[in-house]
């Protein structure tokens, strides 16, 4: 073991990566196939996790993949720009007291927030 410590920690000294663990590789692996579109079951079959609470603390939620998700949200909006906002509701169509604005709300914070920091 000794031998694998010493050659790991020569390899990642030598791309410039002095803290990587072996183990951040795996991690990798997950979260890249979640975003290649991998079924979460097939990544956990090839990563060999076998419950999903162990798996999804390997998956890595960076800035880039909440970016994406507010504009897959914004391109559903926008496909439809005459449907209403969805609210919260409580099971019989009303809003419950807690939702105080649509949810399209957070489209349109993240537009102005793609303006102001670059």
């Amino acid at each position: 073991m000794r031998d694998f410590r010493s050659a790991w920690r020569k390899a990642v000294e030598a791309i410039g990566q002095p803290g990587l663990l072996f183990h951040d590789l795996r991690r990798s692996a997950v979260t890249n196939m979640i975003r290649a579109g991998v079924p979460e079951q097939t990544a956990m079959r090839i990563s060999g996790h076998r419950t999903s609470a162990v798996f999804r603390r390997y998956r890595i939620v960076e800035t880039k993949d909440l970016l994406s998700a507010l504009t897959q949200t914004e391109s559903a909006l926008k496909a439809d720009p005459h449907k209403p906002a969805i609210f919260p509701h409580n099971g019989i169509d009303q809003p419950q007291k807690v939702a105080r604005e649509p949810i399209r709300k957070i489209v349109i914070l993240r537009k102005d927030m793609r303006h102001t920091e670059g």
